[in-house]
């Protein structure tokens, strides 16, 4: 027989621990990452609740509660099942699209903070003057250089395979034949026709590849990038049109502005406690070919 108190207690102890599910995040969500095998308490419209899952809220609890007490499980239980009937209510009505509109309006938030810190950070620079960005341009211009090429190649996934096309070529076979039904690219069906290539536009080991060919002749050496094998055959050249001064005069002050941004980041970086994780390399999809990114 119970006494007054222990009744008392009782309901106590109960109501506690409505309060504790009401305050404890969703149980349901750390377990639904990895495969749970465990045994299936409850099931809410065929959705199972386990007992990993009334393990994980027992476990994010703040204050002690004893999972043998029947009437502790009995109320975990419930409050597990009513949060679980609240997903699958918010599922059914949609209201994880309104989620994914607020998630959209944080990013929002974000880009507009970066664009305001932008701002700041250059208002902390002098203002950019006329001499300068003349400078940036000249500079910007003996640095560019002077032809574009109009360039084929076939992408192979080894250094053997594109020897053994270096081979066929040097017997006299057609070098878009070759592309047809050797280069693992997609510009393969256009017998590895690029078009007109210059500075910038692919990676710098295929460019200067290319730049040491003649009009008509192929690479006599497999060219490695991170996108394979190639052998690059040049078509045709011409001389790069330079724009004048006053057409880029607003693009090559947003090359200082650039520079200036850079130097601000990097006086952060040092102030900062950076730490990356190393993670491995993905293979470079073969349907980049040579394009800078």
């Amino acid at each position: 027989m119970h006494s007054k108190n222990q009744t008392k207690g009782s309901t106590m102890f109960a109501k506690r621990i409505v309060l504790l599910l009401i305050l404890v995040p969703l149980a349901l969500i750390g377990c639904k990452k990895d495969i749970d095998t465990s045994a299936v308490l409850a099931t809410v419209d065929g959705e199972p609740i386990t007992e990993k899952a009334y393990d994980f809220f027992i476990a994010r609890l703040r204050q002690p509660v004893h999972p043998d007490k029947a009437k502790a499980k009995e109320l975990i239980l419930k409050q597990l099942v009513t949060q679980q009937l609240l997903v699958n209510y918010a599922l059914d009505s949609k209201i994880d699209e309104e989620l994914d509109v607020y998630l959209a309006l944080a990013r929002q938030r974000n880009a507009l903070l970066i664009g305001a810190a932008q701002r700041k950070i250059l208002k902390e620079f002098p203002s950019i003057t006329e001499d300068q960005i003349k400078a940036r341009y000249a500079k910007e211009v003996d640095a560019t250089h002077k032809f574009a090429y109009k360039t084929s190649h076939i992408i192979l996934a080894s250094e053997a395979d594109a020897k053994a096309v270096i081979a066929d070529l040097d017997k006299g076979k057609g070098f878009a034949g070759l592309a047809k039904t050797k280069s693992k690219g997609p510009t393969k069906n256009k017998g590895g026709d690029l078009g007109w290539v210059q500075q910038g536009m692919v990676v710098p080991a295929f460019f200067e590849a290319v730049t040491k060919l003649k009009i008509g002749s192929y690479t006599k050496v497999p060219v490695k990038t991170q996108f394979g094998w190639h052998v690059i055959k040049v078509n045709d050249r011409r001389k790069v049109k330079i724009p004048p001064f006053d057409k880029v005069k607003a693009d090559v002050a947003r090359l200082i502005q650039q520079d200036m941004l850079a130097k601000k980041v990097d006086e952060l970086k040092k102030k900062a406690k950076i730490d990356i994780k190393k993670v491995e390399a993905s293979k470079p999809k073969e349907s980049s070919e040579a394009k800078s990114e």
